[in-house]
């Protein structure tokens, strides 16, 4: 993985001589979100898990 074409596309971005190795993952795409969504959502659950650790822990 870190020689030739490889190499090329997913170290050094040079996406017209090297190679991406990305369909792996593809049928885990349910749906297709903009960036904004998923960084809302993020922070949301993140918000979420802090109420979590606070109301489990008490005040820190």
């Amino acid at each position: 993985m870190n020689k030739g074409r490889a190499r090329l596309g997913m170290f050094e971005g040079n996406l017209e001589e090297g190679e991406l190795e990305i369909g792996q993952a593809a049928a885990l795409v349910t749906q297709i979100r903009s960036a904004s969504d998923v960084i809302q959502q993020l922070i949301q659950e993140y918000q979420s898990l802090l109420t979590l650790i606070k109301n489990e822990l008490g005040p820190f």
